[in-house]
């Protein structure tokens, strides 16, 4: 079995860890959401309608992932590694992961907070893949994305979730959130390559 495999079936085991430990992601606070909650749940049900390997596949190392699930999978690596390299940035900076936003599975994929701003970080996994940027055009494979679009976007709606006024529960009034001045920094798409 190849080093690739073993870190797959390793990431993989963790995942799942990652889900039974952790339960419905409502009962979740901020800080404890790890790297694609989100992505990883999409992952595991698309993977739970996999038929069980038969013993000559296992015997053979057939690969268990099923192919719908394959590429949740890959963004969780991505949403991962990426956060790895977030954790290095110092005690300076706090950095969030998978923040919920709106209803359902919507989340942004990393926040960071530190003394030069707020920034939303939309993570991809192109990995094995030719990716080209320039200003707002992002072309993977030789194909224009939307990247830079879902990147901007999640960094208006953190924008506006920092600077939305929020209820006094005492007073019934409605009054800055705290931090309402502090800067938005430009939202960034991360872009995996192996």
């Amino acid at each position: 079995m190849g080093n690739e495999q073993v870190t797959a079936r390793a990431t993989a085991h963790s995942i799942a860890t990652d889900a039974a430990d952790t339960g419905a992601l409502q009962q979740l606070t901020l800080r404890a959401r790890r790297p694609g909650y989100a992505v990883m749940q999409e992952c595991l049900r698309e993977q739970s309608q996999a038929p069980p390997r038969s013993g000559w596949q296992r015997f053979w190392g057939r690969d268990p992932l099923r192919q719908e699930a394959r590429s949740w999978f890959k963004g969780v690596l991505g949403e991962r590694r990426v956060a790895a390299e977030l954790a290095r940035l110092g005690s300076a900076f706090t950095v969030l992961h998978a923040v919920p936003v709106g209803k359902g599975t919507t989340d942004i994929d990393h926040v960071v907070i530190g003394p030069t701003g707020v920034f939303t970080i939309n993570t991809k996994n192109h990995s094995g893949q030719r990716v080209w940027v320039a200003g707002t055009t992002f072309m993977v494979a030789g194909r224009k994305t939307r990247n830079t679009h879902a990147a901007r976007a999640e960094e208006e709606r953190a924008t506006l979730m920092l600077l939305a006024p929020r209820r006094n529960e005492q007073h019934g009034s409605s009054e800055p959130r705290p931090g309402s001045t502090s800067r938005c920094g430009p939202s960034s798409s991360s872009a995996l390559r192996s």
